[in-house]
């Protein structure tokens, strides 16, 4: 990333409002025992966190088991007692170094009836915005390879989602036509004055350029995203081929569909799946 972009400037996250000082230090002595941290390999990077979270009692301990299903069994035992003392679940966490450690655990928790909720539960590429991006580069890739047949297949789905802003009755029109002349999609979207012109217009376009353009330009305008930026030189000599773009009245709908600016301070988590 540093040898891409010319002096990035690098922000290092260090409120922490979930543990207190006392787990914040502790975890903190185990994690500087490693070599391969960010802070060994770039410089000027600290990443102590502070504390934002205040109790009047912490307690950090260290429990040494002999085996690895030892200590899932304990710590399954542990939730259960604290559960049936009264304690809030909401108010339990487990943390592990990563997601294959909280999946070896599941069984154990399930065996002893305890809920569970954890961060990566849900798999990124099947959330709505991965799954429409991955439905608009299929079509932009059959389009540049000229697969006319296996893009009106697949534009149905595609254009049948609320982000586009096509009305189903609109939509029924379209397949209609299509239908009765015998008609690929593109060609009588073509024909059709208004937002299903200016879409294929920017479609057809937009499979062209991802012949030759570089990802991050391509995936810019898939998603609506008019402000990308490109590192100082890196793509002079494709400066000609920039110059032919999608119609500058078709801007792609699917960023603010899905990120819109007002949304940000009621869900702002989902700003940063």
């Amino acid at each position: 990333f540093k040898d891409l972009y010319k002096d990035p400037a690098i922000i290092t996250l260090t409120d922490n409002y979930r543990s207190t000082e006392p787990i914040l230090l502790a975890a903190r002595s185990v994690i500087t025992q490693g070599q391969e941290r960010l802070e060994n390999v770039i410089k000027d990077i600290d990443k102590t966190l502070t504390a934002h979270r205040k109790e009047e009692r912490t307690i950090v301990e260290m429990h040494m088991l002999q085996t690895q299903t030892d200590e899932y069994f304990w710590i399954a035992h542990q939730i259960k007692e604290l559960l049936n003392q009264g304690e809030d679940a909401n108010e339990i966490a487990v943390i592990g170094r990563n997601h294959s450690e909280l999946q070896k655990i599941l069984p154990y928790l399930n065996q002893a009836s305890i809920p569970v909720a954890y961060e990566r539960q849900d798999n990124v590429l099947d959330t709505p915005p991965v799954l429409l991006v991955e439905q608009l580069t299929n079509v932009l890739i059959l389009l540049g390879e000229q697969r006319f047949l296996d893009v009106d297949g697949m534009l149905p789905q595609l254009l049948s989602h609320p982000a586009w802003g096509i009305s189903t009755m609109d939509m029924w029109k379209l397949s209609l036509k299509a239908f009765k002349d015998r008609r690929l999609w593109l060609e009588v979207m073509l024909e059709t004055p208004g937002r299903l012109k200016d879409l294929a217009e920017w479609l057809i376009v937009l499979g062209h350029l991802s012949q030759h353009e570089p990802l991050e330009i391509i995936l810019d305008k898939m998603i609506g995203n008019e402000e990308s930026q490109v590192a100082n030189g890196e793509f002079d000599e494709l400066d000609e081929p920039f110059k032919e773009g999608p119609p500058e009245e078709f801007t792609s709908p699917l960023r603010a569909y899905f990120f819109p600016s007002t949304g940000l301070n009621n869900n702002a988590s989902d700003y940063l799946s």
